[in-house]
């Protein structure tokens, strides 16, 4: 019972370790799903590739006019409001996080998916997207999330 703790307790570290390297899913040819940080070696097998996105830090910065270029008529109009725009994934923890935030605020926000939608994806990669949730506030750019970092840019 010992040796089955230990050995629970070292793969949860090596896991949290890892949690923001790329994570392989494939499946076998008889259907079995496996994970692993590494693709599989056999060819024969359907590969998708999941790439864990988000923040461990908080950059707040103003959009420039290269920023500002990129978005559509409809997204220069939101820079010059208190509107918010977040680009985001569903297996963001952070984008989880702050859409909570928002809802529980009262704070309307547009959410653009960039795994599902592709014009989401252009736009968040031509304002220099490295990973969600990226978070339009007038005319600020938030890399990350953090509550308190959000208050100051939208109540102030």
């Amino acid at each position: 019972m010992k040796h089955v703790l230990i050995c629970l307790s070292v793969s949860v570290f090596i896991w949290s370790v890892g949690a923001w390297a790329e994570i392989h899913k494939w499946i076998d040819e008889s259907g079995k799903i496996h994970y692993g940080d590494r693709p599989p070696e056999s060819s024969g097998m359907q590969t998708l590739e999941i790439s864990v996105e988000s923040f461990s830090s908080v950059e707040v910065r103003e959009l420039n006019s290269a920023d500002l270029s990129v978005l559509a008529r409809e997204q220069k109009n939101i820079a010059k409001s208190k509107n918010v725009v977040m680009y985001s994934t569903q297996s963001c923890g952070y984008c989880k996080k702050a859409k909570a935030y928002f809802s529980s605020k009262g704070i309307k926000f547009t959410e653009r998916d960039i795994n599902n939608d592709p014009s989401a994806r252009k736009q968040w990669e031509k304002l220099n997207g490295t990973g969600v949730p990226l978070i339009l506030v007038g005319k600020s750019k938030m890399s990350g999330f953090s509550q308190s970092r959000f208050e100051q840019l939208y109540f102030n």
